[in-house]
């Protein structure tokens, strides 16, 4: 912990250098065709082979292209580095996304005059990219234009993808990157020709690459070669989003120059591989529109229909069914009521259900129960439910089991009771939902969702405060449906009522009771947990010796084998051991693939075979995420990655690519595979891939922040990998950003209180201060509950006030305090970090 980072930093590059080292779905299709703004992403380490920085005749980059930077917050040596570390900084910088700092430590390296010809490419390249990251134009398209001048024609051409050289930089690159410079100083002709050279090189990159010229061709004025350029990219290969994208603006196009047909013929295209109902509907919808400007208000209507009735969830239906109900069109008045009611338009669903019911007396059972769902979404509970019993009494006479009825109206029976007591239970009428739930089991006790009535029955009565009813139905539904998933839980959750209130013997016996008959379950490892803490040491010894001897990863087996061995939880390691030879730990876990697989001796488990190597979706992915198009290259190495998932061997071969790469996400879900098909965990599993999957990467910067503020850096690294899987650019539904999945408030309060310059939000993207935001927030968390860190992973999961809840009413027992956590995400959340550190500390503490 000691060490300097720049120290750390040389291990890391060093270990490096000795290693050998899904179709996507159709998004919404407002989205825009990929553009010439691009975000590089980080790349792992120094490339194999290539070193620091080696002596050489190699000739100083002009001091001409080189601007003055300004740096920001960073983690810098403490003295000014030697020539021969100002390359291998610059990459740290780089990995980073400290632009700043990165394109200052390639000036002085290229300045020395000491790097070979390998390195001057990277440095030249990366400084440029480092430039454009900063804005600063200019000085990126000089940087990118002497390296052409230089070295592209050492290499003109990029070879096939390998472990060892993945997202090393290409000398095509330098065009791309060239085009974009141009294409933000608005100098269109240039970048035109840039991207022209990059696709002479890249064939395959047309969807990616014939947009951005469409866009440069349009600046011109130049519309005819604005389509054609279009045209061309609709002819590239690319996953199903990126094709929406581009027919998608063809057909904008068109419509602004009012050329309906053709518009039209690119909306049948998009129908000819769209598979998503949203898709499909909103291009029915759209095309209806086109037919209806076109003056054509059959087609119009016809494909309004085919919106309305085949994909009533798609907001654009809606749109569709307003236009035929404006038009005076006849529309089926149940599928009205479908359409409204997924559009959130409930007023006018009940009066479509109620006009549907009102002309056909003998109906569709269902419509009640969508009208019961319309009147509780606007605020009619009394009727709501009295609709629930019209769907119940739909059927005459109501069945009371399935032979006394077909299975349709013994499912419609069941279906309306139990919604029934869902609505109740939504509405806070839990007594009544406990009943309703009950009505369930009794006329149903082997119907597909008696389990689910049987447990909220016991909750709901819980939560009412009636802890004996509750315990008897807890028990109840453990005895009626022992092989129930839940079954464990329920049987367990009684004991912890027993024990609550203050009877032990009866929680014991019920725990006793669930370690026998669920001992390989979670709440089997529960109960025996609970037993060791509750029970004398003399009679809980036996319980004792059963933890000890328990397997797996998942939160209660690892907190029973903990209490049992007397480790209290989140206790750090003594010390850290960063300093790991790779390539040995490689050699065993590759030596203990080859026997499990039974391959031959000599297979190479370090290269990408034929089947990946060559594999297009590959190779357009690492081009892309050289160019700094992340969501677009994780689309397409998804593809590959999710296309091998049965295949042990070819998803440890994407693990280590993926690994280098950059792509940490998908690595880890490489790994991960890899370990399921062996049935290994993260504590079991030969080091080197327990390690693909729970990884340390960014390790500088989480010691340097971890020691600063004196905290266990494994807690920050589980805590990481939880959030975010490394993904540097990762973003969640509620906006959370970057490795630390910091929320643009929170990142603007954080920014104010570290006195960070110039912030703005999208540098929560960039590791380095997605690293620092975090590590200041959970330190924050850590202080406030006096290092707790259940409560502390809490707060910053579910906000500082529902953590200080949660602890004023145990604020010091790990257990305690995950069983009054009301939250279920937030309880998942300490399971999650919990098992992670373990795991991290299995794996990398001493």
């Amino acid at each position: 912990m000691k060490k300097s980072l720049f120290i750390l930093f040389i291990l890391l590059v060093l270990a490096a250098c000795n290693n050998d080292e899904a179709n996507q779905n159709e998004d919404d299709l407002s989205g825009a065709v990929v553009q010439g703004t691009a975000t590089m992403a980080p790349t792992p380490t120094l490339a194999p082979g290539v070193t620091a920085a080696i002596p050489d005749t190699a000739e100083t980059t002009p001091e001409e292209i080189i601007p003055t930077v300004t740096p920001t917050p960073s983690i810098t040596p403490t003295a000014t580095p030697e020539p021969v570390e100002r390359f291998p900084l610059g990459q740290m910088y780089f990995f980073h996304e400290n632009y700043e700092a990165a394109a200052r430590e390639f000036q002085a390296a290229l300045a020395s005059g000491i790097l070979d010809g390998l390195a001057t490419q990277e440095a030249l390249l990366k400084m440029g990219q480092s430039f454009y990251h900063l804005g600063q134009y200019e000085a990126a398209a000089d940087a990118f234009s002497e390296f052409l001048a230089r070295f592209s024609a050492s290499d003109p051409t990029d070879p096939a993808p390998t472990t060892g050289n993945a997202g090393r930089p290409k000398p095509s690159d330098a065009y791309y990157w060239l085009a974009l410079s141009h294409q933000a100083l608005d100098d269109c002709p240039a970048a035109i020709g840039a991207f022209e050279s990059y696709l002479a090189l890249n064939a395959d990159m047309a969807a990616y690459t014939q947009p951005s010229i469409s866009a440069c061709q349009l600046a011109k004025g130049d519309r005819a070669a604005a389509y054609a350029a279009l045209e061309a990219a609709a002819q590239g290969d690319a996953p199903n989003l990126v094709r929406l994208q581009i027919h998608q603006r063809l057909a904008d196009m068109y419509l602004e120059d009012e050329n309906y047909e053709a518009a039209i013929a690119e909306y049948q295209a998009i129908l000819s591989f769209a598979l998503t109902e949203g898709t499909r509907g909103q291009t029915y919808y759209r095309i209806g529109t086109t037919a209806l400007a076109a003056g054509n208000v059959a087609a119009a209507h016809e494909n309004f229909l085919i919106a309305v009735n085949e994909f009533p969830r798609t907001y654009e239906s809606y749109l569709a069914l307003v236009a035929l109900v404006e038009s005076g069109v006849e529309v089926d008045l149940f599928q009205r009521g479908l359409v409204d009611y997924y559009a959130e338009a409930y007023d006018p669903a009940v009066t479509a259900f109620n006009s549907y019911i009102e002309a056909n007396p003998v109906h569709r059972e269902d419509v009640h129960l969508y009208l019961a769902w319309s009147y509780e979404a606007v605020g009619n509970t009394t009727v709501a439910l009295a609709e629930m019993d019209a769907y119940i009494g739909a059927v005459e006479p109501p069945p009371t089991s399935a032979e006394e009825g077909s299975a349709a109206d013994f499912n419609a029976v069941a279906t309306g009771i139990l919604e029934k007591g869902k609505l109740q239970a939504r509405a806070g009428m839990l007594p009544e939902a406990v009943a309703s739930y009950q009505l369930y089991l009794e006329r149903f006790p082997a119907g597909a969702d008696a389990p689910y009535a049987a447990w909220w029955s016991a909750a709901y009565t819980e939560r009412l405060g009636d802890i004996p009813g509750a315990i008897a139905l807890y028990q109840a539904m453990a005895a009626n449906y022992p092989g129930h998933q839940d079954a464990d839980e329920a049987l367990f959750q009684a004991g912890l009522l027993y024990r609550n209130q203050g009877s032990t013997a009866e929680a014991v016996a019920l725990w006793q009771q669930t370690v026998e008959a669920y001992p390989d379950q979670a709440y089997g490892a529960a109960a025996l947990l609970w037993l060791l803490k509750s029970l004398p040491a003399e009679e809980a010894e036996p319980y004792r010796q059963q933890a000890v001897e328990l397997h797996g990863v998942s939160y209660f087996v690892l907190r029973a084998m903990q209490e049992a061995e007397g480790i209290p939880p989140f206790t750090p390691a003594e010390s850290l051991n960063l300093d790991i030879d790779i390539n040995a730990e490689q050699e065993l876990t590759e030596e203990w693939l080859r026997s499990w697989l039974q391959l031959e001796p000599e297979t190479n488990l370090r290269e990408l075979p034929p089947a990946l190597s060559a594999d297009p979706n590959l190779i357009r992915g690492e081009k892309l995420w050289r160019l700094g198009f992340r969501e677009q290259a994780r689309a397409e190495l998804e593809i590959t990655r999710q296309r091998h998932e049965g295949d042990v061997l070819l998803s440890y071969h994407m693990a280590l690519y993926l690994r280098e790469l950059g792509l940490y996400r998908s690595s880890i879900a490489a790994a991960e595979t890899v370990m399921r098909g062996a049935n290994v965990n993260g504590l079991g599993a030969p080091r080197f891939l327990a390690r693909l999957a729970y990884p340390i990467y960014y390790a500088d910067l989480v010691t340097a922040e971890a020691e600063k503020y004196g905290y266990d850096p494994l807690l920050q690294f589980a805590l990481i990998r939880q959030e975010s899987l490394y993904e540097s650019f990762a973003i969640s539904t509620a906006v959370a950003q970057g490795l630390s999945q910091v929320i643009p408030d929170t990142g603007a309060y954080i920014a104010t209180q570290l006195g960070w310059p110039d912030y703005e939000n999208d540098d929560l993207y960039r590791p380095y201060v997605g690293v620092a935001f975090g590590a200041f927030y959970l330190d924050q968390q850590l202080d406030a509950f006096d290092d707790f860190v259940p409560a502390a992973l809490s707060a910053y999961n579910a906000g500082p006030g529902n953590a200080a809840r949660w602890y004023s009413e145990a604020p010091d027992d790990i257990d305690r305090y995950y069983e009054v956590v009301n939250f279920a995400e937030t309880r998942s959340y300490i399971e999650r970090i919990y098992a992670g550190h373990v795991i991290y500390k299995h794996l990398y503490g001493e």
